[in-house]
This record gives C-alpha cells, sequence and structure tokens, in this order.
C-alpha cells in the first residue's frame, strides 16, 4: 500500500517551525482507500505570508488539535505503508516530528517519466503545480489534501513508481 503524503507547515525549518496540515491518500492497486485530512494547532503564530499562501490562519488553526494529540492516529494510517511525498519536503519533516522513519518521493520518477521516457512534452520546470495543469489535473497548489491528491494523479497519469 502506498501512502500519499502532504504537510503544510508554519516555515521551512523542521527544528524550528511546526506542522499546520497533513493529508493523505491510502491507496493499494489504484484504489484510494482512505483520505485523511487533519489541520493542527501548530502552538505558534504562522507567518501572514505563509497565512497567505495556505489559507490557513492562526485563529482557524487553533481550533484544531495539537500534533501530540493526532499522531498515533495517523501513524496506525501509515503502518504497513511505503509513504511518498512529491519532492523532498515531508522526508525531511516526518521523521523529526515523530511521524514517519522514511518518505520517499516521485519528483525523479516524474522528471524521467518527462524527460527521458517523453509521455508528454517538456515543462518548464517540475513543480507540482505545472506538472499538474500539463496533465489536465484539478489542483490547488499549497492545500495539502489538493497536494496529495494532485500528486497521486500526476503518478497514476505518468505510470511513476517512486521505488
Amino acid at each position: 500500500m502506498i501512502l500519499y503524503v502532504d504537510i503544510e507547515t508554519t516555515g521551512f525549518s523542521p527544528r524550528r517551525d511546526a506542522i499546520t496540515r497533513i493529508s493523505a491518500l491510502k491507496v493499494h492497486k489504484g484504489v484510494v482507500l482512505d483520505v485523511y485530512d487533519q489541520l493542527i494547532d501548530p502552538e505558534r503564530p504562522i507567518p501572514p505570508t505563509v497565512q497567505k499562501l495556505t489559507g490557513l490562519t492562526n485563529e482557524l488553526c487553533e481550533l484544531f488539535p495539537l500534533l501530540a494529540d493526532v499522531q498515533e492516529d495517523f501513524i496506525e494510517l501509515a503502518k504497513s505503508c511505503t509513504l511518498v511525498g512529491y519532492g523532498d519536503f515531508e522526508n525531511k519533516w516526518l521523521p523529526v516530528h515523530g511521524l514517519a522513519a522514511k518518505c520517499f518521493s516521485c519528483l525523479q520518477g516524474v522528471k524521467k517519466r518527462v524527460q527521458v521516457d517523453r509521455v508528454v512534452s517538456p515543462m518548464p520546470d517540475f513543480k507540482l503545480e505545472t506538472v499538474a495543469a500539463r496533465l489536465g489535473i484539478p489542483h490547488r497548489p499549497h492545500d495539502s489534501l489538493s497536494d496529495a491528491t494532485a500528486m497521486y494523479n500526476v503518478c497514476t497519469v505518468l505510470q511513476v513508481s517512486p521505488f
């Protein structure tokens, strides 16, 4: 089983910043078995630039549980799954916050299918939003549930295996 994971955070440092949202799709043989989407109180202010980017505000996130309160639920969901993120962001964050030991990236597989296998025309970059748009996949960037869903759909359309 594969768990396509995306997170939103208060910044870029896994050690100094906090997770504000975790979203995941649990997939087995092309069937989505479960969807996980949890807002999290980061216990610190969300910078205005991040609020604008993600749409997550301090007032909204304060209404939700702390990471420690949802950690076991996420670990249970991830049990017996291979975790996959689009790039390396999740792999840097999930271990630091006790959510997973390893998260694979599907980005290299996407690049290979475009650059080497040429299954679609060349792209100006390999941001998830660019690839999804080129493939006609609906996507709202920096919305972790949309990101996880778009990642799964990109991997499906391009027939990318992250491992």
